[in-house]
């Protein structure tokens, strides 16, 4: 629950270096709209995520909202 329910949140750069997002890590975090991952989408798909890391639940009550996912980013 590092980011749980962080509104404020508008993006996320994580490192390639990343083995694991634990649960809910990112749930009801409703202002993300930018997850950026420095590795590429086969190395993101190897991550081990927890559950409900990206929680979305359409009831409006808790929900991550739907992010755009940037694979190989090179920016700061």
């Amino acid at each position: 629950q590092a980011f749980y329910s962080c509104d404020s949140l508008t993006s996320v750069t994580i490192g390639s270096g990343v083995t694991r997002i634990g649960d809910e890590a990112f749930y009801s975090c409703r202002g993300l709209e930018y997850i950026r991952y420095r590795g590429t989408e086969d190395q993101w798909n190897a991550i081990s995520k927890g559950s409900n890391w990206n929680r979305y639940i359409s009831n409006g009550s808790y929900h991550t909202i739907s992010y755009t996912m940037t694979y190989n980013y090179t920016g700061e």
